[in-house]
């Protein structure tokens, strides 16, 4: 899975910065579906495999139930830029190209299932299970809508916060000394995931999403050790690093459970009450703030977007605060969430000071790479470094970025071009970046373990 566990060799691979969208100067990405601003359900129909597209009776009375429990909702249910289709007609779309029925999952339920209970049971407080369904249907009937982009917690609600701390857990300062309007986040790596899931696994989406609004806001996850090595004692080295503690143990499964941040909740009701648009949905909050807590060992905090990790430095314990999930944690939560060993492949070589220095093979190897992942029906996950001038570095600063390739394509003129989604462009499509010049920008990329097993000069721990 990963290979770098504990180790500080590039600041890129392991200590990141993260950056917002306005901060990166990207270079001139040619949009898809220019005339168009949701983009058409064919365009994610062949990375779903067609599985069933016929209601059985059962199934016949949940569509129904969710159906119309969707089409009476009131238009502060709905994501004012998703309302241009019926949610009606989402559904019956994503029955037809096999997405509603889908049952890649980790209990084998389908979308259609996790939705039903969704709109039928009971969520946590405050949480309306029909807004809640109304955005699992509109993130897998269009996933360029997942966004990264914190929402503003009003003055009068950061006020009652700093008048009564019993509604937030301890950040280790006071809350009146602390930025909880998040301009640029760090969540891309789990912005990015989440994408990939409602993508490629909606009935794992729509599982997620019924388990993180239940009552108990949490997802039992039951993980081959299989998906983090071929070597039990190495994969419990790993469950034991990221302090993912097992329920239980039970032929070679883990039962995980996971939950998001504990300050995540509150987050969440913030958006579902003071949602903007652009910004992220109550469900992208719970998403997201869950892959972070999962990648940092429960170290990431919503209120600030901050994760603190504890290191042992010169002998002594030390806390290290930044935001976003390094390259090694990414890769945990990726191989978590998908039941399925994964390993990232280090193309650039970054110095101790955060310069590029030096890239590990030629563009073309990381091209096949790619090309290889995306035959295979996969999504690639990747990190990449551009530099941005700063005040304080007007000759530029290396800068990191994680977007998702899903294809590659050929452009009117003849040139190759990267099919890509990223989740801090507000952008609601897909977006293109020329193949030959974005190659050399690619710091890192997580594909399935077999397909890159003799890379062994691209694992993290190569220098």
């Amino acid at each position: 899975m990963i290979n770098n566990i504990g180790l500080q060799t590039q600041n890129i691979n392991t200590k990141p910065t993260q950056m917002s969208q306005a901060q990166l100067v990207q270079t001139n990405p040619i949009k898809l579906n220019q005339q168009q601003q949701t983009p058409a359900l064919a365009q994610f129909n062949n990375y779903v495999p067609q599985i069933r597209t016929k209601l059985t009776p059962d199934e016949e009375t949940k569509f129904l139930a969710v159906v119309e429990a969707l089409e009476a909702s009131t238009i502060k249910d709905l994501n004012p830029s998703q309302m241009q289709v019926s949610q009606g007609k989402k559904l019956i779309a994503l029955l037809a190209t096999g997405k509603l029925l889908n049952s890649k999952s980790n209990d084998n339920s389908t979308m259609l299932d996790n939705l039903y209970k969704i709109v039928t049971e009971p969520r946590f407080d405050g949480i309306s299970g029909v807004k809640i369904a109304n955005q699992v249907v509109d993130a897998v009937y269009n996933p360029t809508i997942i966004t990264q982009k914190f929402g503003d917690i009003p003055p009068e609600v950061r006020q009652a916060l700093v008048q009564n701390p019993q509604l937030y857990y301890a950040l280790g300062t006071d809350l009146s000394t602390v930025d909880v309007n998040i301009n640029g986040s760090g969540t891309c790596p789990a912005a990015s995931l989440e994408f990939m899931m409602a993508n490629k696994m909606p009935a794992e989406f729509a599982r997620w999403a019924q388990g993180l609004t239940s009552p108990d806001v949490k997802v039992i996850q039951n993980l081959d050790y299989t998906a983090l090595s071929k070597d039990k004692a190495q994969a419990d080295l790993f469950i034991n690093y990221f302090k993912t503690t097992p329920l239980a143990e039970n032929n070679g499964k883990y039962m995980l459970e996971l939950k998001p941040d504990k300050n995540a909740v509150f987050r969440a009701l913030v958006q579902d009450k003071y949602h903007d648009e652009g910004e992220r949905t109550t469900l992208d909050v719970l998403m997201q703030s869950t892959m972070m807590t999962l990648g940092t060992g429960n170290g990431y905090n919503s209120l600030n977007d901050i994760k603190t990790r504890q290191y042992e430095e010169n002998g002594q314990i030390v806390n290290y605060d930044d935001q976003g999930l390094w390259e090694d944690e990414k890769t945990f939560v990726e191989s978590v969430i998908t039941n399925e060993e994964k390993t990232s492949l280090v193309y650039q070589i970054i110095d101790d000071n955060g310069n590029l220095v030096g890239r590990k093979c030629e563009p073309e190897r990381v091209k096949s790479h790619i090309q290889q992942a995306l035959n295979l029906g996969q999504d690639i996950v990747i990190g990449y470094t551009d530099v941005v001038p700063t005040a304080e570095a007007p000759q530029g600063k290396l800068f990191g970025h994680e977007i998702t390739i899903v294809g590659i394509e050929v452009g009117a003129d003849g040139k190759e071009y990267f099919v890509c989604n990223d989740t801090d462009d507000e952008e609601n499509k897909l977006i293109k970046y020329e193949v030959n010049e974005f190659l050399p920008k690619i710091h890192h990329a997580t594909y399935p373990a077999e397909l890159v097993e003799g890379e062994s000069d691209l694992y993290s721990t190569a220098s």
